[in-house]
């Protein structure tokens, strides 16, 4: 039987994830450490081989779908690490990648302008990961029928809420006119990392995206953006600069109909707040999060608005 990842000792995570980078890569590990930052799923740990090369391991108890991250790395390259799943007597499933030099941006202190420019970059990145495909039948069988069921199923606290839901399954209509995408489902500056020129270096987490209509991961701006404190949203200094960098960053290569359609991205990080935050499909609700999703999704709107205004009349 697999051993579950919260039972191993720091010792036997360090030894299984030689072992794993033994059976995986050609040269021999000769080092391993624990990973500052560890996702909430997995234990990661930095594995060093005989020729000097850094790997990550990621030991886990489910199994992942590495198609995302493959996907997402033939769009966006080297920032994003290929993930390749290796063997493990251990626990349940292993994976590695290559490791990624650089800071968690979470444990930075930036200046304004590299915020903005770091803001901007990742802003690009996401714009980037469109398929030139149509997206209406994933608004139709997957999007809609998702909002109707969480209209029916789930507790919504507030009648403004609910009635913001249902004008979610009109404006779905208009995600129609994007394209379909890879879409980051939770960024947050604990899986960015920056090198030493306050560039991105990299951009982690790809396994649980998902395909939708482009713009649905974008509202992870908010948790770059903004400070959420007992789930109220403080605006900073730097809110607005960066809100704009990213804005500017993720229109940047759309393509021409999704340009000519800008409210409708609007609509998509709506949308993916709601469902990648307040009602994430398997997992309870919290409450403290479904009493700040209303004045979340306020600032998603009167944020970028007004950029789609601009950017229309420019």
């Amino acid at each position: 039987m697999p051993t579950p990842i919260e039972e191993l000792s720091q010792e036997q995570a360090l030894a299984e994830a030689q072992c794993v980078a033994a059976g995986f890569c050609e040269a021999d590990p000769i080092s391993a450490q624990m990973c500052d930052v560890q996702g909430m799923f997995s234990l990661s740990i930095i594995v060093t081989l005989s020729d000097d090369t850094k790997f990550v391991v990621q030991l886990r108890d489910n199994d992942v779908d590495t198609t995302m991250v493959t996907l997402a790395y033939s769009l966006l390259g080297e920032v994003v690490p290929p993930l390749h799943a290796a063997r493990t007597s251990v626990v349940r499933a292993a994976y590695v990648a290559p490791f990624v030099p650089g800071t968690v941006w979470d444990e930075l202190n930036c200046s304004l302008d590299d915020d903005v420019k770091i803001a901007s970059q990742i802003g690009e990145l996401l714009g980037r990961c469109f398929l030139n495909v149509d997206s209406s039948g994933m608004v139709d069988r997957f999007i809609i029928p998702r909002l109707r069921k969480i209209l029916a199923k789930e507790r919504i606290p507030t009648k403004e809420l609910r009635e913001r839901i249902e004008g979610m399954i009109l404006s779905a209509e208009n995600l129609k006119a994007l394209p379909l995408g890879i879409c980051h489902i939770d960024v947050n500056a604990s899986n960015i990392i920056i090198d030493n020129e306050s560039n991105i270096a990299g951009l982690i987490d790809w396994e649980m995206a998902a395909f939708l209509p482009i713009g649905m991961g974008a509202w992870g701006i908010r948790n770059l953006a903004t400070v959420n404190r007992n789930r109220t949203i403080y605006l900073l200094d730097k809110t607005q600069p960066m809100s704009e960098a990213f804005w500017k960053g993720f229109i940047k290569n759309l393509t021409p109909s999704a340009k000519s359609n800008l409210h409708a991205i609007i609509d998509g990080m709506e949308i993916g707040l709601l469902f990648f935050n307040g009602y994430c499909e398997g997992c309870e609700t919290n409450e403290k999060v479904l009493a700040g999703l209303l004045e979340s999704l306020d600032w998603i709107r009167s944020t970028f608005e007004p950029l789609c205004r601009n950017m229309n009349h420019s």
